[in-house]
């Protein structure tokens, strides 16, 4: 007797282990169809956004309004515009608000951005690139959005390190209310857990 519940209770810790190791994509949740089906039918990617955390004051949830008042210098352009970082160039190669991206529809009430962002490293050495460096901010409203972590191929990984004088295209996911329009692709350089300067550029979305 004493055996077979010995090898129940086994069984249970087997199925209670395979269960938790299962993993949806980030900020995934699927209904009704499965990860190998196109269209994005049945499958929604919840928004992630508002606010930025700032991890120089105790990841502070803080939003744009605060890196560009607490910088040491301000510098915003057009969406023709290249900006220079201190250590690299980067513009916007292409913007668009779509309602699916690669099998997966946008949450009811919002659409998805889709960024292709262009970035050169003028430093001396391998840049790191991460998918938190550059976020989507809505200007009229103070609200900023955080990127998705990759659930394509094409999409940018969690890090992405660019050889010296190379150039990358990345491409970023946001999810944005319907109703946004104006927003600005934002970047705050970061030294030895000080603030150095902020970088944005404006542009309009359907």
């Amino acid at each position: 007797m004493m055996k077979k519940i010995v090898l129940m209770l086994l069984a249970l810790l087997l199925v209670t282990t395979f269960a938790s190791c299962k993993k949806s994509p980030t900020a995934i949740t699927s209904s009704g169809e499965g990860e190998g089906s196109s269209g994005g039918e049945g499958k929604v990617i919840e928004p992630v956004n508002n606010p930025v955390k700032d991890p120089l004051v105790n990841d502070s949830e803080l939003t744009s309004v605060y890196f560009r008042d607490n910088s040491t210098g301000v510098h915003e352009g057009s969406i023709s515009d290249t900006l220079s970082t201190y250590w690299f160039k980067f513009s916007i190669d292409s913007i668009e608000s779509v309602s699916t991206y690669g099998g997966y529809d946008a949450t009811a009430g919002y659409k998805f951005v889709v960024v292709n962002v262009r970035v050169e490293n003028t430093s001396s050495g391998s840049l790191p690139m991460y998918i938190d460096d550059f976020y989507l901010y809505d200007y009229n409203r103070d609200v900023d959005y955080i990127a998705y972590e990759a659930w394509t191929p094409v999409m940018m990984a969690e890090q992405v390190d660019i050889p010296e004088g190379e150039t990358e295209v990345l491409i970023l996911v946001y999810q944005v209310e319907d109703y946004v329009t104006d927003i600005e692709l934002n970047f705050i350089e970061i030294f030895d857990q000080t603030l150095g300067e902020f970088y944005g550029i404006r542009t309009t979305i359907d």
